[in-house]
């Protein structure tokens, strides 16, 4: 029978969609009224969802957290978050305390409290406030000097320009002195130096003046901020221990040494004036004039975490086995301006997809993955790695420290930047380094059908790369370098969360099959012949066979790995060895263990120095041919 429907009953239908689209309204903005940790135990639930992909990202990328740099107070929440979550599922900690493994990522430096800068002329003394009037140089050592002073102009000396000499032609001696000078050039926007802007340099004034013989080096600063107050470069946390100079080294207040020389008769802004206007040094030996002067800085640890919890598997076999599922947490703070040109460094660099991202990643798969551990018979760690922007310290500090030998670990899946799905595209790194690899892909991807883009070799900048590097079969999931890499615009609201979930569903299916198969995971050496590969493209003629550490960030070349029967496995060189000199060169760096290799021919033979088990040893090799 045909359904007859009254006018009344027609009304009624628009008045229900307006008070269901109402309430729908409104409780969407309730839920963005509150913050994500609220609105994500609205949605908690134990599947994959983007609903919780958008709430964990928006937190761990919001400005309370500011960009998450390790050993910031940001790092700090977002391990508290992570560990909370892992609690929540149920993870066992497996941390050195709790799920948590401390480690120091370097020794940074701070001004100390005994930083003095003290005038005596005519019996009277001025003594300078530290911040506002000086500020120690960052690569100034601890150290005092206390003795007569000499102005050197800019401080320059060269052919063309030189500070240290005097009207008549005599050389300036300041050997056991206190040196002055400007600093920059001596130039205006209509007046240019004469002389070598190479010369110029600070590190060049400062080095000359050391080897000149001065006890100590005042630098007239005269560069402001915005309100126009004096804009010392500041020691941060950025500055590692390197302390170059055995003297104290300081900024000074251009005002300041203004009213000091005042009271010595002089205006120091003449005297600029008419270095610049002449092009014509004008050092003064100031007599009568003495200077205490001091800098203390002092070294301290900044250190970090990785975040570590543990999922025993069902089979009393293969338990015995794990797979590590792992992402970096941190990212770049306020930024740093190497990164980009246009980068000021004083935005916070939220890190949505860099790496909130894959930390989202690992906390919804161990979500996922505890609430269904009957049906895995191998084991998990799940890890949010530390400090991976600084050099993958975190993954590195893990695999070399007692933990990763506890374990019996088989596979490691990375995720890092997984949040910017297009086109359906996804690359997948390491997918030779286990025979298994890429017939498990391209089986599981027909349910997906993903674009996919196989790398093979498991070598590359992320924490895959520690793994691999310790003969672990790894795979890498990875959506893309795009506009926003490393940017203050990497924004929660930017994230592809539908993307993220069909990704992390597809990860879900695949480390199910590594837990459960009965199958051998093998791994294959494809990342060693790689690392050949890329010795060979910086057109080194020679062939020694190691395999640098990358993570390594102290003195010297630390080696990862060494090729089998290549010349420095015959020559005994082996993993953990750190090679500060090759042939007559130094080495503190990769780069300058390049230019030394470059510098050899095949069957040169080369004394290598390394320090094994912090013992200095020298040994010979062979060197061979590309």
């Amino acid at each position: 029978m045909k359904k007859h429907y009254s006018l009344k009953g027609l009304l009624f239908i628009p008045l229900l969609f307006l008070v269901f689209y109402g309430f729908s309204s409104w409780n969407n903005i309730k839920l963005n009224s509150l913050n994500p940790i609220d609105s994500l135990e609205l949605y908690r639930n134990t599947e994959i969802t983007k609903e919780e992909i958008y709430f964990h990202i928006k937190y761990l990328a919001s400005d309370e957290l500011e960009g998450r740099k390790a050993g910031t107070n940001g790092d700090k929440l977002a391990r508290d978050y992570i560990s909370s979550e892992f609690s929540k599922y149920g993870l066992e900690p497996a941390g050195d305390s709790s799920y948590i493994q401390t480690f120091s990522i370097k020794s940074s430096l701070k001004e100390g409290n005994n930083n003095k800068l003290i005038f005596y002329i005519n019996n009277s003394s001025k003594n300078l406030s530290i911040n506002s009037d000086f500020y120690p140089y960052s690569q100034s050592n601890n150290a005092k000097a206390e003795g007569e002073a000499v102005f050197v102009g800019y401080g320059i000396k060269s052919s063309k320009y030189n500070d240290y000499i005097d009207s008549k032609g005599n050389e300036i001696d300041v050997k056991n002195k206190i040196i002055i000078f400007f600093d920059d050039v001596p130039e205006t926007k209509t007046v240019k130096f004469k002389g070598d802007y190479k010369l110029a340099s600070l590190k060049r004034k400062i080095n000359y003046a050391v080897n000149a013989g001065a006890i100590g080096i005042i630098i007239i600063y005269s560069k402001t901020n915005k309100e126009g107050k004096i804009n010392f470069p500041k020691i941060s946390d950025t500055d590692t221990e390197n302390k170059e100079y055995n003297i104290p080294v300081v900024f000074a207040n251009i005002k300041k040494i203004n009213e000091v020389f005042n009271e010595y008769g002089i205006d120091i802004y003449k005297i600029q004036n008419k270095i610049i206007e002449s092009q014509t040094p004008n050092p003064l030996y100031l007599n009568n004039m003495k200077i205490t002067l001091q800098t203390e800085i002092i070294n301290y640890p900044i250190l970090t975490s990785n975040i570590i919890g543990y999922l025993k598997g069902s089979d009393p076999i293969l338990n015995k086995e794990v797979v590590v599922i792992g992402a970096h947490y941190d990212h770049e703070g306020y930024g740093f301006n190497f990164w980009n040109y246009e980068d000021s460094g004083n935005e916070i660099h939220n890190g949505a997809d860099d790496n909130a991202s894959g930390t989202t990643g690992v906390l919804e798969l161990a979500q996922k993955v505890s609430a269904n551990k009957e049906k895995f018979k191998r084991s998990f760690l799940f890890i949010c790695f530390g400090a991976e922007e600084m050099g993958l310290l975190g993954s590195s500090y893990f695999t070399n420290s007692n933990l990763f030998k506890k374990y019996n670990i088989v596979a490691m899946i990375n995720l890092d930047m997984i949040g910017r799905l297009e086109n359906n595209s996804l690359t997948i790194n390491g997918t030779k380094t286990s025979d298994l690899w890429e017939n498990l892909l391209d089986s599981i991807n027909k349910s997906y059908n993903f674009k996919t883009i196989y790398i093979p070799d498991g070598i590359g900048g992320s924490d895959h790369t520690s793994f691999t590097l310790k003969r672990v079969p790894t795979l890498f999931f990875f959506t893309g370098i795009h506009s926003d890499y490393h940017k203050p615009t990497d924004d929660y609201w930017k994230i592809n969360t539908k993307g993220e979930e069909k990704i992390l569903n597809f990860v879900y299916d695949v480390i199910t099959y590594i837990a459960n198969t009965d199958k051998l995971i093998n791994f294959n050496d494809v990342s060693f012949k790689k690392a050949e590969e890329n010795e060979k493209k910086v057109k080194v003629e020679v062939y020694l066979g190691t395999i640098p550490d990358f993570s390594f960030d102290g003195k010297g070349v630390r080696l990862a790995g060494v090729k089998k029967d290549s010349p420095a496995d015959k020559a005994t060189l082996t993993e953990g060895d750190i090679i500060i000199k090759f042939g007559n060169m130094e080495i503190k760096d990769i780069y300058d263990y390049t230019k030394a290799l470059s510098s050899f021919k095949p069957n040169d033979e080369v004394e290598i120095v390394i320090i094994r088990n912090e013992t200095e040893m020298t040994i010979k090799a062979t060197l061979g041919s590309k």
